[in-house]
């Protein structure tokens, strides 16, 4: 589920997520507007088919260590780049809210749901800097899962134009 606090609108999509470590992840959302985001820990690909482009970013300056999701694909580091917390969560459930300790204003907030028994990520919220908030629950989780090699490898369709992202400073 995706709030834009500027606009005041709700999207939702639906879809499967893979993550292996370090740097590699395929989001394929199926369900809403289509989408597929993929990491091979070089370069991130952001693909929408309806719009016939991809957007292509290298991955450091997406993903650095203090980048609230960077934990998820294995470069973040908790206990050395955020201040963790833990608030009232529903049942069998923990949420813990993430500060990044730069006091960088970028980079936005996340509160992460975990299982209190098995302590698997079952949901995340991350709000950027003008309130957009992205909320994200995670079902059916398998974790060392064999996965195909190219899980992370993103093919540009033919016809489809490349938007290479401005690298910042």
């Amino acid at each position: 589920e995706l709030v834009l606090g500027s606009a005041g609108k709700t999207s939702t999509a639906s879809g499967s997520v893979a993550f292996q470590k370090p740097g590699r992840m395929r989001w394929t959302l199926t369900d809403g507007a289509a989408q597929v985001i993929v990491a091979d820990g070089t370069t991130l690909w952001f693909y929408e088919p309806q719009e016939h482009q991809v957007l292509k970013a290298p991955f450091q300056a997406a993903f650095r260590s203090t980048t609230p999701i960077s934990f998820l694909t294995g470069v973040g580091r908790l206990r050395d780049d955020f201040d963790v917390t833990v608030e009232p969560g529903d049942l069998g459930r923990l949420v813990l809210r993430l500060r990044s300790r730069t006091g960088d204003g970028e980079l936005g907030g996340l509160r992460l749901t975990v299982d209190a028994d098995s302590y698997d990520i079952v949901g995340a919220e991350v709000t950027d800097p003008v309130g957009n908030v992205t909320r994200v629950q995670f079902s059916s989780l398998r974790r060392n899962v064999g996965l195909p090699a190219d899980t992370f490898h993103f093919e540009v369709p033919p016809g489809v134009d490349v938007v290479e992202a401005p690298i910042g400073n």
